[in-house]
């Protein structure tokens, strides 16, 4: 390469059927100065494919109607849309029964369980893509993964996220005290206030909500929204806003399931 011609720019496809996860993955990547492409399903990428391939790492997203990520997969390699360095990524909300072996048999290069967060990002930037592509600015890509934070990392089924008879235990065997404290969680308004507070930057008024939230929660047994949401509270009292918005986003997810068991 001559010293006049401009270095490549590191390039990665994102493939997920839900938009919101798109356009925060996009702008997450973006800050590591990577260009970002999107497909909204298997189709849309096999096709894109056929008409630009050149991308250092294709994300996929593995549970997407019609064609999933594996099948998508299968699909590129079947029609040789693959170049011999571009790496797959599998994206995951480990709870579809596949284990991270399972992805690298399959063939994946590697694998990444949501939510994303800048730990997890940076160790696929640095593993597959070089660091003349990637505009860093900044030397945390030499730093050693941190371990995740194993509330996020975490799957339940419904009957692990409402204990009744803990619950029951904390209102003192009272069946009126804990139906009155179920209403209070429904009637406190969780989701607006801390989706408004989010959305407007009210950190203050986010973390009084979000601690109201983990009281709550231990009083109708529900121990892993508990659990996040006193997690979530401590990331947001470092002043950890970069990996606020992962968390935050986890946090009301496990709110609204948990909000529909208590509703039935």
């Amino acid at each position: 390469m001559t010293e006049n011609m401009e270095k490549k720019s590191a390039r990665v496809l994102f493939v997920d059927d839900d938009s919101t996860n798109l356009t925060f993955d996009v702008g997450f990547i973006k800050r590591y100065g990577i260009e970002a492409d999107t497909a909204i399903n298997g189709a849309t990428c096999i096709e894109m494919l056929y008409k630009f391939n050149d991308y250092d790492v294709i994300f996929l997203d593995h549970m997407m109607p019609e064609m999933d990520g594996i099948q998508t997969f299968n699909k590129i390699k079947e029609s040789s849309l693959l170049r011999d360095n571009t790496a797959v990524v599998m994206m995951t909300a480990n709870d579809n029964g596949y284990s991270a072996q399972d992805y690298l048999d399959i063939g994946f290069d590697d694998y990444l369980y949501k939510p994303v967060n800048k730990e997890k990002m940076e160790r696929i930037i640095s593993k597959y893509i070089s660091k003349d592509e990637a505009a860093v600015g900044n030397e945390s890509l030499n730093e050693p993964h941190k371990e995740d934070n194993d509330i996020f990392s975490r799957s339940f089924n419904d009957e692990e996220l409402i204990d009744v008879k803990k619950a029951m235990a904390f209102n003192d065997d009272d069946e009126d005290a804990y139906e009155a404290m179920c209403e209070g969680f429904m009637e406190f308004g969780f989701d607006r206030k801390l989706v408004s507070d989010f959305t407007e930057d009210n950190w203050e008024s986010y973390v009084l909500n979000v601690h109201a939230l983990r009281l709550y929660s231990v009083k109708i047994g529900a121990a892993p929204l508990a659990e996040m949401a006193e997690a979530v509270e401590k990331i947001i009292k470092n002043r950890d806003f970069e990996d606020a918005t992962l968390y935050h986003r986890s946090l009301m997810k496990l709110f609204y399931r948990t909000e529909k068991i208590i509703k039935m």
